[in-house]
């Protein structure tokens, strides 16, 4: 369990992170625009592009693993005898 929690804080973390760095290049790359820095202006801007490109992975990744822990893990459990109730789709479908 403390596995997957540093997973999903780490994902977390390099969202956060590149987010923040493709804010940076955004800002950098409007800034070398309106001084018509075009070579350094595209180069930000691609950069920006990238880096949300990449937050956005970083989220759907973080978005993934937090769906995944909130499961319920019957790993090493004996459920030889177990009976279990039925769950809302079930109980919908009826």
């Amino acid at each position: 369990m403390r596995s997957r929690f540093v997973a999903i804080a780490i994902t977390v973390a390099g969202t956060v992170a590149g987010y923040g760095f493709a804010f940076l290049g955004g800002t950098s790359a409007i800034a070398y625009l309106s001084v018509q820095k075009l070579i350094w202006g595209v180069v930000w801007s691609c950069l920006s592009v990238s880096f949300l490109w990449l937050t956005m992975h970083f989220l759907i990744l973080a978005i993934l693993e937090i769906q995944e822990f909130s499961g319920t893990c019957f790993r090493g459990a004996n459920l030889t005898n177990a009976v279990f109730e039925p769950g809302l789709r079930e109980k919908a479908n009826n």
